[in-house]
């Protein structure tokens, strides 16, 4: 018998990436790109196959629709967002829940806060993570080579799907797009994408990864503020008193 359980997800899940999006190190990434996700160019090449020669008309609009979320997260020079990220282990079948805040300022500066005291900061290159569970802190480097961590080469990835350009649940008639988004030839987790996009905004509303095992991760924009003021300080984190300090990376 499967028993079903929720929890609320640690800040240890957090630094393996367990509690982020399913899969392995593009995972954590996910969790970051929430709102990051529309401010990369998500690469909309032509399909392989004959749909992308002759794109049909469904599919020449979920281009559209992912061309202006993109334009409009593009335009603004940073923003802050407050998010809930709820995923399920098919395995285990369980379900964890945590929320945060993520704020982005260009030209890559990202900053993550979650709710038991948590935080990854990524600049440039570098990136510093602290676990407030095990009060562990990780400092790194992100390989230009590695999407993880890097929401703009991670979303050029996927491309709404030729097959199937808007999912099932696409709510048109109340404003809400839903594209399916599938990897590109180099990727194959998360094996599918669906992004929600706010057409009366075309700001993101939800993401909904899944996974080829069946887990899946949904993270839902509860709050999206642009063009705030962002301060140096909000991309500092420093050892806190009492943090080991640890060697190699988290994932």
């Amino acid at each position: 018998m499967t028993t079903k359980t929720t929890t609320r997800t640690t800040s240890t899940d957090l630094a393996l990436g367990r509690g982020a999006a399913p899969g392995s190190r593009a995972a954590l990434a996910l969790a970051v790109a929430l709102a990051v996700s529309a401010g990369a160019w998500l690469g909309l090449r032509a399909a392989e196959d004959a749909a992308a020669a002759e794109p049909s008309a469904a599919l020449a609009e979920a281009r559209g629709v992912v061309r202006a979320a993109l334009a409009r997260y593009e335009a603004a020079r940073s923003y802050r967002l407050d998010f809930e990220q709820e995923t399920f282990w098919a395995l285990a079948d369980s379900t964890t829940v945590v929320r945060g805040t993520l704020v982005y300022r260009r030209p890559g500066s990202v900053a993550v806060r979650y709710e038991d005291g948590s935080r990854i900061v990524v600049t440039g290159d570098s990136m510093r993570l602290y676990t407030a569970q095990t009060a562990q802190f990780f400092v790194g480097g992100i390989d230009s080579s590695d999407v993880a961590l890097d929401p703009p080469r991670l979303l050029r990835a996927y491309e709404p799907d030729p097959r199937f350009p808007f999912a099932e649940a696409d709510r048109r008639t109340d404003g809400l797009r839903v594209v399916n988004l599938k990897p590109g030839p180099l990727y194959g987790e998360p094996a599918r994408v669906l992004a929600t996009i706010d057409a009366g905004t075309d700001a993101l509303t939800q993401l909904t990864a899944v996974a080829t095992s069946g887990d899946r991760t949904t993270y839902r924009i509860l709050a999206s503020r642009f063009d705030v003021n962002v301060s140096d300080g909000d991309f500092v984190l420093r050892r806190p008193p009492g943090a080991t300090l640890m060697k190699g990376s988290p994932f």
